[in-house]
């Protein structure tokens, strides 16, 4: 986690949406605290969804003048699909295509493929059409998705692709012709031709393969049954970090108005708490001031977490970093670093209990200010979670800086199944967690910096002001009910000294944890509360943040 709201972060970085269909990881549906680079998140006003043809009247207009039309469901094998990459020379997603063949008078008329090929951050789907003798006939965008680069959907654009065959060079630039703006969706364009061309040209002009088209029929509310089982991500910086979404079990526009309205509300929470924290850390030392009920509903949340780990978890300790970074370190005598250590004090907090009144607040030492980085993350999921629970949306996963919290399930299986990484080693898990409406947060880079300050004091400062610390620990992973808790626990188990043998974790209701320690030969030790085998399996795999990104040129 890191320093919340400094002052570069006060402004409110933009809308950034990553909102693509998510391929599903075959091992697991997340990764722990993986990190989200701002090269992924995009232009505020970017994603536009923009339907242009449902299936059905794409399938209507390509096949005007046909019998019949004819459905194959085309799953490739491993060896299918590596021929076909090598005969593109780029990778394919897609491990199966709907392939639909149009007959006039019991002769084939025209062959067609819809797919979906990445634009500049989020997908294009399109169809085209094929002749029998292995010329393209047509292709029409369905579905677009930016505001950027939608030159591609006109059709004086996609009429270059006409009468064209593998038989002729498709390259940008020189076939086809580019446009300025647009270079990336242009590119997307012309891979999925490619791609469909070659799977046509693959299994159906040539039958190298049998096929068993069925009659094609759109029943009832098949499309939007096939849309609920896709995963539709989106991620929006904020506070200094990004945080990500994932929806499934609901459509495409009902996942976009749930976005929408998710980050309104993160966007409430970074106003309402940057305007509220900057008052008490300004004022509440000299006198009580009125405080909004959700920063006092942290501050006396947090509170809790102090009292039972000793002050081990402390929201006040982030004075530590901004005093002692004020001036060189060697220029503060014990008495200064005494001092300072006595500001960062969870005592010096007092509020009063009408919490439902708002609440007072009062800082007990001008050098005291509070600091919501160790809790803020997991409240800002809860409440995002509230707002996609109202909206209808039942099937999700939330995740800010390294606090997550799910609802309900992801396609096909029971629980959401969320890798651990090795601290040492992020290209393998050391094992994964499965969970339904829960949550489950590991502590991270904030928490590891207070115990490096802990670290570098504890030999000049006052022993009643020292904060205890453990040189081993690399990690503590909390499972709870609440994202508010696990956030809250896994950084109290890391930096209160009091964990060893989970004897803190165990004597909290509803909680688990693990804890990731370092041996003295560098390898990783694994300790675990009694009730963790509900929910986590120890297992040493590969793993990959395994994210469709490419650069692209506004």
């Amino acid at each position: 986690m890191k320093p919340f709201l400094s002052p570069s972060f006060l402004f409110f970085l933009i809308l950034a949406l990553v909102f693509y269909q998510r391929a599903v990881f075959s091992q697991y549906n997340y990764i722990l605290g993986q990190k989200i680079a701002m090269d992924d998140v995009e232009p505020a006003d970017n994603y536009e969804l923009q339907v242009f043809l449902e299936e059905d009247e794409a399938i209507t207009s390509i096949f005007k003048g046909c019998d019949e039309v004819l459905v194959d469901r085309l799953a490739l094998t491993q060896d299918e699909k590596q021929r076909l990459e090598n005969r593109l020379k780029a990778r394919i997603d897609e491990n199966a295509f709907d392939v639909f063949t149009g007959k006039k008078d019991g002769k084939i008329y025209r062959y067609a493929i819809i797919t979906d090929e990445m634009g500049c951050f989020h997908p294009i789907t399109f169809i085209m059409s094929m002749k029998p003798d292995g010329k393209i006939e047509q292709v029409a965008v369905m579905i677009y998705r930016e505001s950027r680069g939608k030159e591609v959907i006109r059709e004086r654009f996609l009429h270059q692709y006409k009468g064209k065959s593998l038989n002729n060079p498709i390259r940008v630039n020189k076939d086809i012709i580019n446009i300025t703006g647009a270079t990336t969706s242009v590119r997307g364009v012309n891979r999925g031709v490619r791609k469909m061309m070659a799977v046509l040209d693959e299994f159906y002009l040539h039958r190298n393969r049998e096929t068993t088209p069925v009659p094609y029929r759109r029943i009832g509310n098949q499309a939007e049954e096939e849309e609920t089982r896709q995963i539709f991500t989106q991620a929006y910086p904020s506070m200094g970090d990004i945080i990500e979404i994932l929806i499934t079990g609901t459509t495409e526009k009902n996942a976009s108005n749930g976005f929408k309205e998710a980050f309104k509300e993160v966007d409430r929470l970074n106003k309402t708490l940057n305007k509220e924290l900057k008052k008490a850390n300004h004022k509440a030392w000299e006198k009580p001031i009125k405080c909004d009920k959700e920063l006092f509903k942290i501050i006396k949340s947090s509170i809790y977490y102090s009292e039972i780990t000793n002050g081990g978890f402390d929201i006040t300790e982030g004075t530590l970093t901004g005093e002692l970074s004020k001036g060189a370190k060697r220029l503060h005598e014990p008495e200064d670093l005494s001092h300072i250590f006595a500001a960062a004090a969870y005592k010096n907090i007092i509020i009063d209990t009408n919490e439902d009144a708002g609440g007072t607040i009062f800082l007990n030492d001008k050098q005291t200010k509070l600091d919501l980085s160790l809790v803020v993350n997991g409240y800002v999921v809860d409440n995002v979670i509230e707002i996609l629970e109202n909206h209808g949306i039942s099937h999700a996963l939330v995740n800010f800086g390294g606090a997550i919290r799910v609802i309900g399930n992801p396609p096909g299986d029971i629980a959401w199944r969320i890798a651990i990484p090795d601290p040492k080693d992020n290209g393998k898990s050391i094992g994964f967690v499965h969970i339904s409406n829960r949550a489950v947060a590991v502590s991270g880079d904030y928490e590891t910096m207070l115990i490096n300050t802990r670290k570098e004091y504890s030999h000049i400062t006052d022993s009643t002001l020292q904060r205890p610390f453990d040189a081993d620990l690399l990690e503590a992973v909390v499972i709870a009910s609440t994202a508010f808790e696990a956030d809250a626990l896994a950084a109290a188990a890391h930096l209160s000294g009091l964990n060893k043998d989970m004897g803190l974790i165990n004597n909290i209701p509803d909680a688990e944890g693990i804890d990731l320690y370092e041996r003295s030969d560098g390898s990783i030790e694994v300790e675990t509360s009694s009730g963790i085998k509900t929910y986590f399996v120890q297992k040493t795999e590969p793993i990959s943040l395994q994210r469709v990104r490419q650069a692209c040129a506004f």
